[in-house]
This record gives structure tokens, sequence and C-alpha cells, in this order.
């Protein structure tokens, strides 16, 4: 009998493995995380610098904004 339960354990566990049981994305839905001061400030400051810098890049836009 023991022998019966192990081998229904381990058919159930290979089950579950092999069809990836899991529960949908949407029922662990958290919402965004809320943007840090510093992407406040870039977002703000971004217009200006790209018009004094044309056709920088968004990390040279950071950098940039970072030595202010």
């Amino acid at each position: 009998m023991r022998n019966l339960y192990q081998q229904l354990l381990m058919f159930l566990e290979c089950y579950l493995i092999l069809t990836d049981v899991r529960p949908p994305h949407s029922l662990f839905h958290k919402p965004p995380r809320p943007p840090n001061a510093f992407i406040l400030y870039r977002r703000a400051k971004k217009p200006g610098i790209l018009t004094r810098h044309q056709g920088i890049t968004n990390n040279e836009v950071s950098k940039e904004i970072g030595r202010m």
C-alpha cells in the first residue's frame, strides 16, 4: 500500500511539473511602482537638454541631468 501511495505522489509531482500548473499572471497583478524623484526630475529636464544637445542618447541625457 505504501509503495502505491509513493508512486501516486511521484506521478502527481511529475504531472504538475510537466503541465506547469500556475495561477494566471493576472492574479498576481500589482500596481506599478510610482516614479522616484530622479525620474520625475529627469522627465521635467529632458526637453531642455534635448534642445541644447540635439541627437544625444537617453543614457547621455541621464548623465547630463545627473551632473546638474
